[in-house]
């Protein structure tokens, strides 16, 4: 039987990457949302129902669609109006995982502390990555080889 013990990880470059992927996320959806709300009402987001379907395509184009909150009003002519707000509690909710896995291992605990299996578990992947790096095709033949389909000898 095999036991297994979970290792939680912070590694802060994926943290600094995640909050770079969803600033950029977010910059995203704020400007296509501001663009939908001066448009509502307007010549191609005259009803309700349209500018509910534009939105929810945004928010799921962008990835947003946990975190972006919006509500449509309309006047006395029908024209609908959109008003729209970023969930901080969402957020703050998603940064505060920023960075952190889980790191599966079988070596038990009295072999190796966490550090020692991360350590252990870094060198295997670099060294996977080298021999990987090492063996891939010239990129000429890499080249030739997507084009024609074949595969390498």
């Amino acid at each position: 039987m095999h036991r297994l013990r979970r290792i939680l990880v912070h590694s802060t470059a994926v943290a600094a990457g995640q909050r770079r992927a969803r600033q950029k996320r977010l910059a995203g959806d704020g400007e296509e949302m501001d663009k939908l709300a001066g448009a509502a009402g307007g010549r191609h987001y005259k009803t309700r129902e349209k500018v509910i379907a534009r939105a929810g395509v945004i928010a799921a184009k962008r990835r947003v669609t946990a975190c972006l909150r919006w509500s449509i009003t309309t006047d006395e002519h029908g024209a609908p109006s959109l008003a729209w707000h970023f969930d901080q509690d969402v957020l703050n909710a998603e940064a505060a995982v920023d960075g952190w896995y889980a790191l599966l291992t079988s070596i038990p605990a009295d072999q190796a502390d966490p550090a020692q299996v991360l350590i252990h578990y870094k060198a295997r992947a670099r060294s996977s990555a080298d021999t990987t790096t090492s063996k891939a095709p010239s990129r000429s033949r890499r080249s030739s080889c997507s084009t024609t389909g074949a595969s390498p000898p």
